[in-house]
């Protein structure tokens, strides 16, 4: 039995792969969006299972269901569901493989500002004028919030159309006005409209790699010469089974598993 954290386009991706080839599979995602996607697939040789599990979640799953790989196919900067599968994978002797999406290559461009964290943005990005506009997620808002307040600045977020997300903006003090709740990577032409519509001084965005329309968004800001905040990945070493190949890490899978 294989474990596949999924919650990602490339964790569906990967369990689509999968199907057909006889292994049994559970994964997990954080959300009912998540499962939904998953579910859908409609595959007798796999489950779903909904929720952050930590280590001892993790530990008791892999003793539960006999697997024998982890598959960590989360978000580059979901950090602590890597770290429980790691220990997990670890304290219980089985073994875990990582996809690891390949980061994303900028262009060259003097408007595009680096940060490695959430608050280095948020404190850079206050000095760009004065509405911050966000594409990083719901998780890491709160450095946004509080640094635009202080300096008396707006925050426009863009976020998926769920109610985690809506609940996670409303917990954090956003008003309607402020959220941009939309599904799905948009054009290059929405993007500027977006931009254009909510008076953007600055972008911040992060290193979600190539799937996500991160770039595009970019290229966007970057013809609209609004500058750019980018937050780089954050460093964790993964080990030695890491792939950045989808076929290979397949192919690793099939053929130690059969």
């Amino acid at each position: 039995m294989l474990l596949l954290i999924a919650g990602t386009t490339e964790g569906r991706v990967l369990f689509h792969r999968l199907k057909g080839t006889g292994l049994k599979l559970i994964a997990t995602s954080l959300t009912d969006y998540g499962i939904n996607l998953l579910n859908g697939e409609g595959d007798s040789n796999f489950e779903a299972v909904k929720g952050s599990l930590d280590k001892t979640g993790l530990s008791q799953l892999i003793e539960e269901k006999s697997i024998t790989k982890i598959i960590d196919a989360s978000h580059p900067f979901a950090l602590e569901i890597s770290k429980h599968a790691m220990d997990a994978a670890r304290e219980q002797g089985v073994v875990y493989l990582r996809y690891e999406r390949s980061p994303l290559i900028l262009p060259e461009n003097n408007l595009i500002k680096r940060t490695d964290g959430f608050q280095q943005a948020a404190e850079e990005a206050v000095g760009f004028g004065r509405v911050i506009f966000l594409t990083i997620g719901v998780r890491n808002l709160q450095p946004f919030v509080s640094t635009a307040e202080k300096q008396e600045k707006n925050i426009v977020a863009r976020v998926l159309p769920l109610e985690s997300s809506l609940k996670a903006c409303r917990e954090n003090g956003l008003q309607p006005s402020q959220i941009v709740a939309l599904q799905g990577t948009g054009s290059k032409d929405l993007n500027k409209e977006l931009f254009k519509f909510y008076q953007a001084s600055v972008l911040v965005t992060k290193d979600g790699g190539t799937t996500g329309g991160t770039l595009t968004k970019i290229e966007a800001a970057l013809e609209l010469n609004i500058p750019v905040i980018f937050i780089q990945r954050p460093n964790l070493d993964y080990g030695k089974n890491v792939y950045h190949q989808m076929n290979k890490l397949i192919e690793q899978i099939i053929n130690n598993e059969k």
